[in-house]
C-alpha cells in the first residue's frame, strides 16, 4: 500500500515540478514527511498515515482519495470529492526518529543516535501528526518516579500539543553555542513557567522534602532555555 501511495506522490512532483522537501514544507509538515514515507517503505512498514495525505493532496493539488488508493479524478480537489469517499484513518504505524538521549537529571549536552546506526523504531501512532515526533532515551534518575533510565520517550513538537501544567517536557538551551537539553515536569505559575523533578533519590528533593524547582526564564544569564516536545507516549519494560 505505501509503495502505491509513494508512486502517486512522485508522480505529483514530476507533474507539478516540485521536490518532497517543498512540497513537505508547503503542506505545514516537517521538510522530511515524504522522505520519512520513503524510509518507512524501505523499512517494509505498509501502513500510511492519512492526516498526512490530507496535509499534501493540496499542495500536490489532487485529493487525498487518489493518493491513497488510486480511485477517482487524479485532477480533482479534496472540496470537490463527495466527504463519504474520502477515506480517514485515525492510526497507523509510523516510523518515529530515534533523534538522542535526554538528561533526566542535570543539564546535559546532546548526543546524537545517528553515528550509532539506531535511526528510527515503528509506532502506531493514534490521532497526531506522525511526522511531528521524536523518540529520546531518558538518562538518570531526577524523573524515576515516572520515567526510570532507559526509558524511551516519544516526544511531539510544540506545533502538535500545547504544554499543560503537570506535563512531562524536553527542554533544550543553548549556551555559548552549545545546545543542552533535560526532561522534567512543567508547571504553570503566576511566576512564570517551573521545571520540576520527581525523583526517589534525596539528592533531588529539596529541604523540606519537596522536588527540585528550576525556573524556564530566570536560568543563567548567558543561557536561553526553552521547551521543545512534550512527552506523549512512553515505552519501558515492566518485567524481566
Amino acid at each position: 500500500m505505501l509503495k502505491d501511495v509513494l508512486e502517486r506522490i512522485e508522480k505529483r512532483l514530476r507533474t507539478l515540478g516540485t521536490t518532497a522537501q517543498a512540497a513537505s514544507l508547503s503542506s505545514g509538515l516537517s521538510k522530511d514527511a515524504i522522505r520519512n514515507m520513503r524510509r518507512a517503505q524501505d523499512s517494509e512498514q505498509r501502513g500510511v498515515n492519512t492526516r498526512t495525505l490530507q496535509a499534501l493532496a493540496p499542495v500536490l493539488r489532487t485529493n487525498t482519495r487518489w493518493l491513497l488508493d488510486g480511485s477517482g479524478s487524479e485532477d480533482a480537489l479534496d472540496s470537490e470529492v463527495p466527504p463519504n469517499s474520502v477515506a480517514v484513518i485515525d492510526s497507523a504505524v509510523a516510523m518515529i526518529p530515534v533523534v538522542g538521549f535526554v538528561e533526566a537529571g542535570a543539564w546535559r549536552e546532546e548526543e546524537y543516535f545517528e553515528s550509532l546506526g539506531l535511526g528510527e523504531m515503528p509506532f502506531p501512532v493514534t490521532g497526531m501528526p506522525a511526522d511531528s515526533l521524536y523518540v529520546l532515551e531518558v538518562h538518570g534518575n531526577s524523573m524515576d518516579q515516572i520515567v526510570p533510565t532507559g526509558t524511551r520517550v516519544i516526544c511531539a513538537q510544540l506545533d502538535a500539543v500545547e504544554p499543560r501544567d503537570g506535563d512531562m517536557v524536553h527542554v533544550r538551551r543553548e549556551r555559548a553555542g552549545l545546545y543542552e537539553s533535560t526532561l522534567k515536569k512543567v508547571h504553570l505559575t503566576e511566576n512564570g513557567l517551573e521545571l520540576r523533578t520527581a525523583s526517589n533519590d534525596p539528592e533531588w528533593r529539596m529541604a523540606n522534602g519537596g522536588q527540585t524547582v528550576i525556573r524556564i526564564d530566570s536560568d543563567e544569564a548567558d543561557a536561553e532555555a526553552r521547551i521543545i516536545g512534550v512527552v506523549v507516549y512512553e515505552i519501558r519494560r515492566l518485567r524481566d
